[in-house]
């Protein structure tokens, strides 16, 4: 998640101001954008293999909420 860490354009993984925005889109446009990618960020995040659950799995793990 190195991605979402520190010095990063990315939301911080648990940060809710960074995420609070996003959410606002909901989950079909969060979940748009991990699978496709999205500005800088890879589709899938690179985890070809991921499936949509994954996906909002790993949404929810990272913006500290169930979209």
């Amino acid at each position: 998640m190195s991605c979402h860490g520190v010095r990063s354009a990315a939301p911080l993984t648990g940060f809710a101001p960074a995420w609070k925005p996003r959410l606002a889109q909901g989950a079909d446009v969060l979940l748009k954008h991990a699978r496709e990618g999205f500005n800088g960020m890879p589709a899938k995040g690179l985890c070809s293999d991921c499936t949509d659950d994954d996906l909002h799995g790993l949404i929810t793990f990272m913006s500290g909420t169930n979209p």
